[in-house]
C-alpha cells in the first residue's frame, strides 16, 4: 500500500511534468496537446464552476453569502483560485506540489492579481495564518487516503469564522472491478508495476499513478457537526464511475473540540 508520502511524491511528479493534466484528466490538456484555445478552455471551465458554486450557496445555504477571506485547499495550477480571487478580497491557495503552486503563481501573475498568497500544504495546514470565510476543494481529497484526509479537514474546518460557508467533494465509491483491482495491486506492489500498467493503458512510461480514495461519509459528516457546521446540501458527482458528493456547510456554533 502506497504511505501518504508515496501520494505526496506522485502528486509533485505530476505537477512537473502534467500539471493541467493532473487537475483535469482530459488528453486535450496534456502537455503536447495544450495549446492556447485548450488554455482558455481549462481557465473558463473554473470561472464558470465557481461561479456555479456561488450561485448554489446563495441560493441553499446563505442568500447574502458574499465571500471576503477564501481559501483553496488544492488549488494546483489555480483553476479555481483565480475566479475566487476576482471574488473575494483575499485569497490563500495551498497545495502539496510546488511545481503546481509555481504554476498558479505564474497564471496569477499574468492576470496582474495581488491579493492571492500561495502556500505548501501540510496536514495540520501550519502555513494558513488567518482565519476564512469561504472553503473550497474539489477533486482533490479523493487522491488524499482518509486516515490524512479527515484530519485535513478537522484543521480547515478550524480555520472557517462562523458564518463562513465550506464547499468540500469527497468520493465514496469507485467502479473498480476485480481486474481494476488487480491493476491497482500490481501498480502498488512491483517496482516496475506503474510502468508496466502504464505500457498497457498507452501512457508516459513515467507517468505516475493517481491515486483514488473512497470515504466513509458517516465520518465526514460527524466531523462537519463537530465543527459547528450544518450539512445545508449537497449534490452527487460522477466523474468515470467514481462517485462523490459535493457538500455545501456553513459553521453557525463553535467547534466542539
Amino acid at each position: 500500500m502506497l504511505s501518504g508520502n508515496d501520494s505526496d511524491r506522485n502528486w509533485e511528479k505530476l505537477g512537473a511534468s502534467e500539471p493541467y493534466f493532473g487537475v483535469l484528466t482530459s488528453p486535450r490538456f496534456r502537455k503536447a496537446a495544450l495549446d492556447e484555445k485548450a488554455l482558455a478552455e481549462f481557465f473558463a471551465s473554473g470561472e464558470a464552476f465557481v461561479e456555479d458554486l456561488l450561485g448554489v450557496v446563495r441560493h441553499k445555504v446563505d442568500a447574502e453569502f458574499a465571500p471576503r477571506h477564501s481559501l483553496e485547499f488544492g488549488c494546483g495550477v489555480g483553476r479555481l483560485l483565480i475566479p475566487l480571487a476576482a471574488r473575494s478580497e483575499s485569497v490563500t491557495g495551498i497545495d502539496i506540489s510546488e511545481s503546481m503552486l509555481a504554476e498558479a503563481r505564474k497564471n496569477c501573475d499574468a492576470r496582474g492579481l495581488t491579493n492571492v498568497a500561495l502556500n505548501k500544504s501540510d496536514d495540520d495546514l501550519t502555513l494558513v495564518d488567518k482565519d476564512v470565510d469561504f472553503i473550497v476543494s474539489f477533486i482533490v481529497f479523493q487522491h488524499i487516503p482518509p486516515s490524512r484526509g479527515e484530519g485535513i479537514l478537522r484543521a480547515l474546518m478550524k480555520r472557517l469564522v462562523v458564518g463562513g460557508v465550506a464547499v468540500v467533494h469527497f468520493t465514496y465509491g469507485s467502479p473498480l472491478g476485480w481486474s481494476g483491482r488487480f491493476e491497482r495491486w500490481f501498480q502498488r506492489s512491483f517496482p516496475l508495476g506503474q510502468p508496466i500498467v502504464n505500457l498497457i493503458n498507452r501512457e508516459p512510461l513515467g507517468q505516475p499513478q493517481m491515486q483514488m480514495y473512497d470515504y466513509d461519509l458517516n465520518r465526514i459528516f460527524r466531523i462537519l457537526g463537530q465543527s459547528g457546521c450544518d450539512a445545508a446540501h449537497m449534490y452527487l458527482t460522477d466523474h468515470a464511475g467514481y462517485q462523490g458528493m459535493i457538500l455545501f456547510v456553513q459553521k453557525r456554533l463553535f467547534a466542539k473540540f
